[in-house]
This record gives C-alpha cells, sequence and structure tokens, in this order.
C-alpha cells in the first residue's frame, strides 16, 4: 500500500461517527455531483471496537490492531484494503480526532492534509434527548464536532482549509437545515451550501447498530 501511493496524487478522507459497515458513509461525493475518487480513507467509530463487532453488521474479516501513538493505545482495524477504522473515537473531542489520524498517517504513510481536507459524516444526533430539546442538543454536537476538527487540524499542523461535508435532509426533524446551518457558522465556518443537486440516497442506520433505512439526503459543505 504504501509503496503504491508514493507514485500518486493522494487523495483522502476522514469519515466520523460511523456505525454499520453497510451503512458507511459516502466519501466520493462533492458538489454539483461531481465524483472525488478517494485512495485512502480513515473511518472513526464511537464504540469500541468490540461494541462495534457486537452490534454493527461486519462484512469480511476486518483486522484489529492496538496503535501505540504519543503514549496511548488506539483500537483500530483494517477493513478492506485501503480502509482504516480507528474505535472509541469522539468527534467533539480534539485529542481522540489527533490520534485518530495519527493512526492514518502511520498507516498510509501520508501527511494530515490528505486526511483533513476533507471530512464527512452523516447525520450526526445524539440520539436518546427528549424532542423538544432534540434540535438545540444536535446544534451543539455539532458546533462541538467542528471546533474539535479545526483544533485537531492545528495540532496536526495542517493551516488549510478544512471541508466539513455533512449529508442530512433539510427537511431532517431532528437536525433542519436552518439549525445546521447555524451550527456551522456559529463554530466558525467562512462558507456554509448545500448542494443544488437533490439525488442523494444514503443508508441511514442508528445509534444502536439496527439496519438501515435508503433515505434521500442533502449535502452540505462547511469550510472550517
Amino acid at each position: 500500500m504504501k509503496n503504491s501511493l508514493a507514485v500518486m496524487k493522494i487523495r483522502g478522507a476522514l469519515t466520523l461517527a460511523e456505525g454499520r459497515y453497510d451503512c458507511k458513509t459516502d466519501v466520493s461525493r462533492a458538489l454539483d455531483n461531481e465524483e472525488q475518487e478517494k485512495q485512502v480513507v480513515l473511518r472513526t467509530c464511537l464504540h469500541s471496537y468490540e461494541e462495534w463487532r457486537a452490534t454493527c453488521h461486519v462484512y469480511g474479516f476486518p483486522f484489529p490492531f492496538l496503535a501505540w501513538i504519543r503514549g496511548e493505545t488506539v483500537e483500530a482495524a483494517v477493513v478492506d484494503c485501503r480502509e482504516v477504522w480507528v474505535f472509541s473515537v469522539n468527534a467533539t473531542r480534539t485529542q481522540d480526532i489527533v490520534q485518530a489520524v495519527r493512526v492514518g498517517m502511520f498507516f498510509f504513510s501520508v501527511t494530515a492534509d490528505v486526511l483533513l481536507r476533507d471530512v464527512y459524516a452523516k447525520n450526526l444526533d445524539v440520539g436518546d434527548e427528549p424532542c423538544a430539546s432534540l434540535v438545540n442538543v444536535n446544534k451543539r454536537l455539532y458546533e462541538n464536532t467542528c471546533i474539535a476538527l479545526r483544533e485537531a487540524a492545528h495540532a496536526l499542523a495542517y493551516e488549510g482549509d478544512v471541508n466539513f461535508w455533512t449529508y442530512s435532509h433539510h427537511n431532517n426533524p431532528r437536525m433542519p437545515q436552518k439549525a445546521l446551518h447555524e451550527a456551522f457558522s456559529n463554530a466558525g465556518a467562512r462558507s456554509v451550501i448545500t448542494d443544488s443537486i437533490k439525488t442523494h440516497w444514503t443508508r441511514v442506520g442508528n445509534n444502536q447498530g439496527d439496519p438501515g433505512l435508503i433515505c434521500k439526503s442533502d449535502l452540505h459543505r462547511a469550510i472550517l
């Protein structure tokens, strides 16, 4: 993997809050239905590896390993030839993101910018709050995630743009588009846009690892 990547211009992506393997976030989409192939993908999951194996449908035979990063043990797994998953990653914690990116940097032999230039998430949701307060709680979740991404980029000496791509339907009752864009702006995004293409379909699971439905979604980009 490392030798083959060395002879090409590498484009990578980082994903946040993954669950089931068959519901993993599509990292190939950009604005106006543009396709952006990613040669390397680093996916992160809030669950530990054992929780993920127990609750989320997993294809094939992941190869788990422990990475020793700056005095900390980090759970990870090779899921296919170009994807590494890192576990127990809270997307609102800067240090969790930093350590996950360091695993990807080491495994793929790339610099931080390759993984942080394009970050993807799908329907970030705390999931267990009363409906009346859910939108406000999810706004704080997105705000804190954006802040953690910016701080992680700074800690890893990446000073370029972080394109934070988010799949979420504009009428999502748990996080409507207006609230989502406010969260991005509150966190310091200098540009927020929703794709004009309205034909994004994604498989959406839940926090318990149940099978996901295929749902229509919008694609939003915040530049941090």
